[in-house]
């Protein structure tokens, strides 16, 4: 009977120990298991990571949507930095017209299409009903498909191999520059390949000699390409060596002599003076003719100038008009290049 009673009294004085003011419940999160990923992104040297947290309701399908544009963000930003480095190298050999031409056409390169990224874990808080989904794109999967895209575009390149090498520098031009996109993109994904292998160097495709030959001809053909002024007008005349001074500058090569381009101008001046600048007013118009005597392109427009020294008034005036007549020329070209590659599309790339 003691023995019971002592029992009874043990219990007693365990019961009350546990209640009261002093008691302290576990939150419920506490007692889960939370996954280290889901608070700390891992971070792989061999991947591209990315963890999402949602709240509850928000779905599945919009973690995984999110964790696949951050793993695609991270991937571009990590290859763009070689390919710019890449580009300002390249730039250090062209020069003018064909350096303007040069920089649309990457500008026109079409995004690259990635697919593959895969779902490693999600965790779902059932506390919370938060929802952690871990995607993941691995750097092995990313070269392989840049690699077969490459082929792809290699196997491309050759739609290219009868060009043109007779006839003016601009029909030069034209007849090559068509290619310039599709070598533009092997090029870019060569250097992504080569980043991603730690700067190994890359396979060596077949068409690889057919694309220096392009590119050097091409270069060739932008030297060569010339024009020549042809005032409309004694009064437009009088502007003809300063034009052509500043058709150089925006990047023009000029002759006075056999040209490939026949620029045929008008100008007519107006000159306002006020008490500090001098303002000087072009209207001016310009056709581009080839030397089959086809119009070009053509410009024209009012171009004003405004300096203490009304020779350097002029001089920004000629200037715009200058600029104006070198990108109607590189747009012309460019739409040229775009109209004979509509036959044969850039292969898809990063499918």
């Amino acid at each position: 009977m003691k023995l019971y009673l002592f029992g009874l009294l043990v219990m007693s004085m365990i019961l009350s120990s546990c209640g009261g003011e002093g008691v302290k419940e576990v939150a419920k999160t506490d007692q889960i298991l939370v996954p280290s990923w889901v608070k700390n992104t891992p971070n792989n040297s061999d991947s591209y990571d990315a963890v999402i947290t949602v709240s509850k309701g928000t779905g599945y399908q919009l973690a995984k949507e999110k964790g696949a544009s951050q793993v695609y963000s991270q991937l571009k930003k990590d290859l763009q930095v070689g390919y710019e480095a890449y580009l300002q190298e390249k730039e250090k050999y062209y020069f003018g017209l064909e350096k303007k031409i040069r920089r649309t056409i990457i500008a026109q390169l079409p995004n690259i299409k990635m697919q593959g990224v895969a779902v490693v874990a999600k965790f779902e808080n059932p506390t919370t009903g938060e929802l952690s989904v871990w995607s993941q794109l691995k750097k092995t999967d990313v070269a392989t498909r840049i690699e077969s895209s490459r082929l792809e575009l290699d196997k491309h390149l050759r739609h290219y191999v009868h060009v043109s090498d007779k006839g003016s520098d601009l029909r030069k031009v034209l007849s090559i520059l068509p290619s310039i996109p599709t070598i533009e993109l092997k090029n870019q994904l060569s250097v992504y390949l080569q980043q991603l292998n730690a700067n190994k160097s890359v396979k060596e495709l077949p068409n690889d000699r057919l694309a220096e030959l392009l590119e050097v001809e091409l270069s060739n053909s932008f030297a060569g390409l010339v024009a020549s002024l042809s005032a409309t007008n004694d009064e437009s005349e009088i502007f003809e060596r300063k034009l052509s001074k500043q058709m150089i500058v925006s990047g023009l090569n000029m002759s006075a002599y056999k040209s490939d381009l026949i620029v045929k101008y008008f100008i007519e001046d107006d000159t306002e003076q006020s008490k500090n600048l001098t303002k000087v007013t072009l209207v001016a118009d310009s056709e581009m003719i080839d030397s089959n005597g086809r119009t070009f392109a053509t410009i024209g427009g009012e171009y004003v100038g405004q300096d203490t020294d009304k020779s350097l008034a002029l001089k920004q005036a000629l200037s715009g008009f200058s600029d104006d007549m070198v990108t109607v020329i590189a747009d012309s070209i460019i739409r040229y290049m775009n109209k004979a590659n509509k036959t044969m599309p850039l292969p898809t790339v990063f499918e």
